[in-house]
């Protein structure tokens, strides 16, 4: 169990045996950061959380603005660490598990489009998911926060996001990983 603390967000955490994002992470902490600065600026009704892992992304931006999110993996051993923790944090009624292979699911549209799109993946995964991210985003100033970027992938996942559509207003680096902040206008 990791206690993560992020201002005025205090998380109990247990990732289980195979799902990832305990918190340690330096591209989870970006992600962290990200959404504590984006709080501060805006108000997010509509909160999606693409590759979540263990949850800890979705039970903070559930924590920070008290609205729902949809938690989407493809990993029912991370859904399982996902739902274990979202009891334990006393969010059942804010984030909501769904098992799917990127957007595919049905209800990820039905739910849209989303203001926060928040994706903690690893960078060629982020770069296939450029164009639906998008599609999936609110058109009036929707955000979407992209971790999980090894520095030396920064440029390509930039160059798919630019070509998407979308504007970069926002950078985050820790170590040698990297957040980008994209909204689109």
């Amino acid at each position: 169990m990791t206690n993560m603390s992020q201002s005025d967000v205090s998380i109990d955490l247990a990732a289980g045996a195979d799902a990832f994002g305990d918190g340690s992470h330096p591209s989870t902490r970006c992600a962290m950061a990200a959404l504590q600065e984006l709080h501060k600026l805006m108000p997010m009704y509509n909160i999606l959380d693409m590759g979540c892992g263990a949850g800890l992304l979705s039970i903070q931006a559930a924590s920070l603005w008290q609205r729902p999110v949809l938690a989407v993996d493809k990993e029912q051993t991370a859904l399982d660490a996902l739902e274990h923790n979202v009891r334990h944090n006393n969010l059942t009624e804010l984030v909501t598990p769904l098992r799917s292979e990127g957007y595919a699911a049905k209800e990820i549209k039905a739910n849209g489009p989303h203001d926060l799109i928040i994706c903690n993946i690893i960078a060629e995964i982020l770069i296939t998911l450029a164009k639906d991210t998008r599609a999936h985003l609110a058109t009036d100033d929707g955000i979407a926060v992209l971790s999980g970027i090894l520095r030396w992938r920064e440029h390509q996942v930039r160059e798919a996001y630019d070509a998407a559509g979308l504007t970069l207003i926002n950078r985050l680096q820790m170590k040698d990983w990297v957040a980008l902040i994209y909204q689109n206008q």
